[in-house]
């Protein structure tokens, strides 16, 4: 039997994700060579009514992730770390979309079916991404918040320049060190008043001497991604993404969606307003999620 339990739904708190994946080496690590980061400290757990299946122990912190290992109910484990993911719902009707990290098996597991005496994180257990430093790789991450005068509104065109240079192609002026005057060189050129849109993404990329297709859903762009391509993904900061920007949650914004990772199954996001300015990685169902195709915001691909 699980401590966790179902809350009433006036209480239950909105479908807010956390913090994500620090690395897609590390994701990749613990899912292949059957290691996962490092902790401060283990903590016990038991997996509680599973309603007769078992627990899949999962390559990522997802649902779609695969299935590396099924435990029984009753099932001692040790939880190395915890990471936010999907959101999962257990046999009483309880939600979280906080998932375990087993090192003896080498893949996560759904906490809302994990006994460990906490309906959330375990005092003293980290977050995986803490256990391994920012992603670096080639992917160029760049924030709209420079401080400079329009940085509320140039989440478009800063995510058309990570995508860009993500695609090989250098966006014109480009200078690392001078990032701000590139950007609102573009939003002031390509985005008119309405503010940021897809419109306004397709006239970055093509000042760029690069071309667009808008696309209606975001199994477009994330397939397009999948296979290679690059995309640029509209939504609203208060669904989805773990590493949402609580200031501006609620908003229209966009995100350039860098790369795949086959061996994770995540994609490489650079989301321009990130509180962490850094490239980050995030499932196929938590970028489904954020995609709120309306009032201009939609996905292009890179064509």
């Amino acid at each position: 039997m699980i401590t966790k339990h179902a809350e009433p739904t006036s209480q239950r708190p909105q479908r807010r994700l956390g913090r994500v994946v620090a690395s897609v080496a590390a994701m990749a690590t613990a899912a292949v060579v059957g290691l996962a980061p490092p902790s401060l400290a283990d903590a016990p757990g038991t997996v509680g009514d599973t309603g007769g299946v078992g627990l899949n122990v999962r390559a990522t912190p997802s649902t779609g992730g695969a299935a590396l290992h099924n435990l029984d109910s009753g099932t001692q484990v040790s939880i190395d770390c915890q990471i936010r993911g999907d959101w999962v719902t257990n046999e009483s009707g309880f939600s979280s979309n906080l998932w375990d990290s087993l090192p003896a098996y080498g893949g996560y597991v759904a906490d809302a079916y994990v006994d460990t005496g906490y309906d959330g994180s375990i005092p003293g257990v980290p977050t995986c991404d803490e256990a391994e430093p920012p992603p670096g790789g080639d992917l160029t991450y760049v924030t709209q918040l420079q401080g400079h005068s329009t940085q509320g509104e140039d989440c478009g065109p800063t995510s058309a320049i990570m995508a860009l240079l993500a695609d090989g192609t250098t966006p014109r002026a480009w200078s690392q060190g001078e990032q701000a005057a590139v950007i609102q060189a573009h939003a002031d050129s390509e985005i008119d008043w309405i503010g940021p849109s897809t419109q306004g993404v397709l006239n970055v990329l093509e000042a760029n001497g690069r071309s667009g297709a808008l696309v209606g859903s975001a199994d477009a762009v994330l397939g397009h991604v999948r296979d290679g391509g690059t995309g640029i993904l509209g939504g609203t900061t208060e669904y989805g993404v773990p590493w949402a920007n609580s200031a501006g949650q609620g908003a229209g914004h966009f995100m350039a969606i860098l790369d795949y990772d086959a061996g994770s199954g995540l994609f490489a996001v650079g989301d321009p307003s990130s509180i962490n300015q850094y490239v980050q990685y995030a499932t196929w169902n938590q970028l489904s999620e954020f995609f709120y195709a309306v009032s201009g915001k939609g996905g292009v691909i890179l064509s």
